[in-house]
């Protein structure tokens, strides 16, 4: 596997781009989402993709989001300091309690989530779910 950055913009990516890819890392992106059509035939025709929302994406939280994403919506804030975590087999080698506190300059981490569970997609898989302490 090699690594390939193929544009800083979103809006740039194209149908030629992802031709040779077999996996689509999609970070600290940028733009409308004028290449949304071409990410899902890229899935849809076997591709993998992967959306890391958080940091400077312009997605991180938001509605109407495009069919590749696993939800309707996604909303970015805390979720608290600690791993309360359910993983799914697959993740089984994680041990989640051996992980430091989600803190990032002494205040807990801020990600994008499912704000509830009947925005998930259908055809979706969720590999974590977190739990809120009461």
């Amino acid at each position: 596997m090699k690594p390939l950055r193929l544009t800083s913009s979103i809006d740039r990516l194209s149908e030629a781009d992802l031709h040779n890819v077999d996996l689509l890392v999609l970070y600290n992106f940028k733009g409308r989402g004028n290449a949304w059509r071409e990410i899902a035939d890229f899935v849809e025709q076997g591709g993998n993709l992967f959306l890391e929302t958080g940091g400077n994406s312009s997605l991180r939280e938001g509605i109407d989001l495009a069919e590749v994403f696993p939800a309707d919506q996604l909303k970015f804030g805390s979720l608290g300091r600690d791993w309360q975590v359910e993983a799914k087999e697959e993740l089984s080698a994680i041990n989640f309690e051996e992980l430091e506190p989600k803190v990032y300059q002494d205040e807990p981490w801020k990600v994008s989530y499912v704000p509830d569970t009947r925005l998930i997609r259908e055809g979706s898989q969720v590999l974590v779910t977190h739990f809120f302490s009461i």
